[in-house]
């Protein structure tokens, strides 16, 4: 009986800390986009107050011979899928430079954004691809 309380103990206080530590883990990341349709959802981050997304080398790839113009974001709470704040536009990713789009009041929540529209469409015929997409949730930045 000991044993399997000690071992259970053990199991909660290694959980707790996984927990704990990983909720700063994920609040920052970068990664990339292959393929991304309308209703594209990206992976979660924890915040609160400040959130910041970048996308830069962006390409549309589907149809064919479609030229990328713009891609249009919503920020959403994890869980309910609240939206959060207005669509966010993106045009400058297509070229040399980088998009980035900021909301600010954020309450502490868990949050994510979905590729709402490519070229102002959001039927699924449209495809994306984005080399850089980070987030950051250090407004001193």
């Amino acid at each position: 009986m000991k044993k399997r309380t000690y071992l259970t103990l053990g199991s909660v206080g290694a959980v707790s800390l996984l927990i704990v530590s990983s909720t700063s883990a994920y609040a920052n990341w970068s990664s990339h986009i292959e393929g991304g349709r309308p209703g594209f959802g990206s992976r979660v981050w924890a915040d609160e107050s400040y959130t910041e997304v970048t996308f830069k080398g962006c390409d549309m790839t589907e149809p064919p011979g479609n030229v990328g113009k713009s891609v249009d974001i919503q920020l959403y709470t994890a869980g309910f899928g609240t939206k959060v704040g207005p669509q966010k536009h993106f045009t400058k990713c297509f070229g040399t430079s980088s998009s980035t789009a900021t909301w600010t009041g954020l309450p502490k929540n868990v949050y994510y954004f979905k590729i709402v529209k490519i070229n102002g469409k959001s039927g699924e015929l449209y495809k994306i691809d984005v080399d850089q997409v980070r987030v950051d949730t250090t407004q001193a930045d």
